[in-house]
């Protein structure tokens, strides 16, 4: 298992599961943009040959207020107006941004 898998599932915790992970940059800051059942995580990636992972992003569905997507960039929008600004590394935006606002729509808090 991958270390920035074991690292979403302890922050996860056991109630919770991994529904979809992309690599992206957010902020221009790389790693995983991982999906859970009730939430929206970002790992940072950081190093090149010793590779460590930190939290960069935990934000609840319900703390979504908004999800946008451009060509180049997905802005998620949430309760407080706060920006988080992912840009793709050859995934499709939208296609994200569809995956996502299924799970806000079926998420169990």
């Amino acid at each position: 298992m991958a270390k920035w898998t074991e690292l979403a599932k302890e922050i996860l915790g056991s109630e919770d599961e991994i529904q979809r992970s992309y690599t992206v940059n957010l902020n221009d800051k790389s790693g995983y943009l991982i999906m859970s059942n009730r939430k929206l995580l970002f790992l940072e990636e950081k190093g090149f040959i010793r590779v460590k992972y930190s939290k960069a992003l935990e934000l609840p569905y319900y703390h979504i207020s908004k999800v946008n997507v451009t060509p180049k960039f997905m802005v998620i929008i949430d309760n407080n107006k706060k920006e988080y600004n992912f840009t793709d590394t050859g995934v499709d935006l939208k296609k994200i941004m569809k995956e996502l606002q299924n799970l806000i729509a079926t998420s169990k808090w």
